[in-house]
């Protein structure tokens, strides 16, 4: 099993999983954690190939997203997690969407930062070839199932940005 650490907030049941993007590892949350385990338990990873999961796979491993989502989804069943907010940046957003569509109903909320939502046949030739990879800036929202660009997001940012925090 992939390294994880959890965060218990006595008197929350709401989860907030935060996946990292490639070559980084779960520090990179460390500023949101300081805010998020506040108010919610909290599940941060090392992907496989990252931080302190970097040891347990070999390089043809390390990036085959549903394999990836799926040990995320087997920490989430060890720890009888059974809905989750997720946060991610980078390929971290590659990881969340995998999840969703591998289990769906396991996210209650998506926000992917640099995200890279899907790879046409030019980026898949390049990846291939030259393997590169992709950056994109995009911010794409998914609350309450409902799906929305950035422009339509910061529209009602007002009153959905808080969305994770509805229960204080």
């Amino acid at each position: 099993m992939i390294y994880h650490k959890t965060f218990i907030h006595k008197k929350s049941d709401t989860w907030v999983v935060f996946v990292h993007g490639a070559g980084g590892s779960n520090a990179v949350w460390f500023k949101q954690l300081r805010d998020f385990k506040k108010h919610f338990n909290v599940l941060i990873i090392d992907l496989r190939g990252h931080g302190k999961s970097k040891e347990h796979y070999s390089k043809e491993e390390i990036y085959k997203f549903n394999e990836i989502a799926f040990d995320v989804i087997q920490i989430m069943d060890h720890l009888k997690i059974q809905k989750a907010h997720f946060v991610g940046i980078s390929l971290g957003c590659i990881i969340i969407r995998a999840i969703d569509k591998l289990a769906p109903g396991r996210a209650e909320s998506i926000i992917l930062g640099g995200a890279v939502i899907q790879f046409n046949k030019k980026i898949n030739g390049l990846l291939t070839t030259a393997k590169i990879a992709p950056v994109n800036f995009a911010i794409y929202v998914v609350i309450q199932n409902q799906r929305m660009d950035f422009n339509t997001f910061e529209k009602n940012m007002h009153n959905r940005a808080n969305f994770l925090f509805r229960k204080l």
